[in-house]
């Protein structure tokens, strides 16, 4: 027996069966109780139950397979709980009044892979369930201590102002519908605000113009969203390092507000309506120009270690993860955007991944691209840029995809560095002007572009690893989780 024992983890320990602990562990005193990552079978160790000290459990990744059980709500000192990645069914077990059966306390309450089925009122992390139904308008008064929310489907609630200190909520890739909330904005305490990947629409709602500490502003995939892009994000969200919009029906210029996002490290507005030109202040980012800058090691990092954050962006054609510390990306494809490429984009020598594809873009592509030289990815293609390729891009030694085709560029095709690896005539393909590898030979009277080594002028930075995991958001968030607990 240890009877003053007040921490014990067991985590990753090869440990198995049913009734493990019944002769070892029966301490009052014991406030954190983890022995995640076994083989534990069976029910929740009733053990559990005589430690009423207890504040932090976790038994998740494990193979218990049967319910919650109610004793659980004698334990009133519970802060966290992660019951994650077993088989456990039901639901979260109820008191005579209606409410959940676990302490006042709680904040955290992790319930992820299971095979839970109960329609519940107070969820907190439930995703990848078999749970449905809307949220409850309640939600917020009933959990006012709540700081990291994930949710499921149906409308969303107009109850926002009831959270005191909601900082990470979390909706992405679900199926909810309606409109924004107007009262997230009341909700002044968001570090970032997640609604990807569902069927919202309507206006992005200018109450969010008061959440003055967002850090993060993910709106993506919704493909109903419409309206212009709001002038006051620009002038109200000063903290913003991620604003991602893509995939919906934005319409109108691009406001010269946004460019007062000094701290902006990714913008996406890909595959929206977007009309008019690019404001050449966008060369203004200091976040995308910074070597020594990380993301959000404001706001959210210091606010919770155990979560991290994770943004899908567009590369290379397909769908690529990093943590947003390694990432910084301007993606402004698939729009209605006219006018010339502002040279001013290449003061953003942090950038790793630029793509202005498919749009209308005219006039050269600008000589000091060069200067660039963090770019691992660089997308011009289908616009209608003209002249000669600039010989400084094959200075950008961290690039391993670039795509110019369809639009009108002339001439022999720069040749050294980087340039030698790309070999693929797709690359250039749709200009008819070009020439030289890996297109068939320039005349003799064809001169290549003279190089300008433009990146050397601004610095270097060094080429970082990057990886792909092909799952979806939500299971990149809960593995995370998984391992960072």
């Amino acid at each position: 027996m240890l009877p003053s024992l007040s921490y014990l983890r067991l985590s990753s320990c090869g440990l198995t069966g049913k009734d493990l602990f019944g002769g070892y562990v029966n301490s009052t005193l014991l406030e954190h109780f983890d022995v995640s990552v076994n083989r534990i079978g069976g029910e929740i160790p009733v053990v559990i139950q005589k430690m009423k000290a207890i504040k932090v459990i976790d038994l998740s990744a494990n193979l218990l397979n049967s319910s919650i059980p109610s004793w659980l709500g004698n334990l009133r000192n519970l802060v966290q709980v992660n019951l994650g990645f077993n088989y456990l069914t039901g639901g979260v077990p109820k008191e005579p009044s209606g409410g959940v059966c676990i302490g006042n306390g709680l904040e955290k309450l992790r319930l992820r892979w299971n095979n839970l089925s109960r329609p519940l009122h107070d969820w907190l992390d439930l995703t990848n369930n078999l749970i449905s139904g809307p949220l409850p308008q309640y939600i917020g008064n009933m959990t006012p201590r709540l700081d990291n929310l994930l949710w499921l489907s149906g409308d969303i609630p107009n109850c926002w102002s009831d959270f005191k200190i909601l900082a990470v909520p979390d909706l992405s890739k679900n199926n909810l519908s309606g409109v924004i909330p107007s009262s997230f904005g009341n909700a002044t305490s968001l570090a970032s605000l997640h609604l990807s990947n569902n069927k919202l629409h309507g206006a992005i709602p200018s109450s969010l113009r008061q959440c003055k500490n967002l850090v993060i502003l993910d709106l993506g995939e919704n493909a109903l969203l419409s309206g212009y892009l709001p002038k006051w994000i620009g002038k109200s969200l000063l903290n913003l390092e991620i604003l991602r919009l893509r995939s919906n029906k934005l319409t109108g210029n691009i406001p010269s507000e946004i460019c007062q996002l000094s701290q902006l490290q990714i913008l996406d507005l890909a595959q929206n309506n977007i009309s008019g030109s690019i404001p050449p202040c966008f060369g203004n980012f200091s976040g995308m120009i910074s070597l020594n800058r990380t993301t959000s090691e404001i706001g959210i990092y210091k606010r919770s270690t155990t979560y991290g954050e994770n943004m899908f962006q567009c590369m290379k054609n397909l769908e690529y993860t990093k943590t947003l510390r390694l990432l910084i990306n301007m993606d402004i494809s698939s729009n209605q955007i006219i006018g010339t490429i502002p040279e001013e984009l290449t003061n953003l020598i942090a950038l790793h991944g630029l793509n202005l594809s498919n749009n209308h873009l005219q006039g050269h592509i600008p000589n000091t691209t060069g200067a660039l030289n963090s770019l691992e990815s660089l997308d011009f293609s289908r616009n209608q840029l003209s002249g000669s390729i600039p010989g400084s891009i094959a200075f950008l030694t961290s690039l391993s995809h670039l795509n110019l085709s369809y639009n009108m560029l002339s001439g022999k095709i720069p040749t050294g560095n980087r340039l030698q690896t790309l070999v693929d005539p797709s690359i250039y393909a749709g200009n008819s002007g070009l020439c030289g590898a890996p297109l068939p030979e320039c005349a003799a009277s064809d001169e290549p572009p003279q190089a300008e080594d433009e990146g050397k002028k601004k610095g270097n930075i060094s080429d970082f690893e990057w990886f792909c995991i092909p799952i979806s958001a939500g299971t990149l968030q809960a593995y995370w989780e998984f391992y960072v607990l």
